[in-house]
This record gives C-alpha cells, sequence and structure tokens, in this order.
C-alpha cells in the first residue's frame, strides 16, 4: 500500500506522486475543493470532502497551493 504518511498540503501544479510512477486504486480526499489534473490530462474540478477513486495513475497533480489532503493506492 502506498499513500500519505500524513495530511499533505498542496504546492501548485506539483506532482504528488514522487518517487511512485505508477499507482493503483488511486485515491484521494481534500478539506477544501480544488482541481486535479490526472496523468497529464485536463484539470477538473472535485469538491472538499469528496473521495475521486481512480483505477491506474501515473501522474497527479493539484492545480490550487494550500489545498489540504491525504491518498491512497497500490503500487502499479
Amino acid at each position: 500500500m502506498l499513500g500519505s504518511a500524513n495530511l499533505q498540503i498542496s504546492q501548485a501544479g506539483v506532482e504528488i506522486l514522487t518517487g511512485n510512477p505508477r499507482v493503483l486504486n488511486f485515491s484521494i480526499i481534500a478539506d477544501n475543493d480544488y482541481h486535479i489534473t490526472i496523468n497529464g490530462g485536463t484539470p477538473i474540478f472535485i469538491r472538499g470532502s469528496q473521495i475521486l477513486l481512480v483505477p491506474v495513475v501515473n501522474s497527479v497533480s493539484i492545480v490550487e497551493a494550500g489545498i489540504t489532503y491525504n491518498w491512497n493506492g497500490q503500487k502499479g
């Protein structure tokens, strides 16, 4: 299992899966509304406290800075 050891705070556009190039069953939850980019795609809007589940990811970044979040998944 991979994931956040603690709550994390986003930096705008910075990759959050450093050292984990492929993650299966990826999930992320944040305290506030935010936009997320998955696998280099177009940013999508996610509501605060909404859990996002994605079967396979290679790249994930949160568009906004200062978003408190945590994530988990399985090494692919």
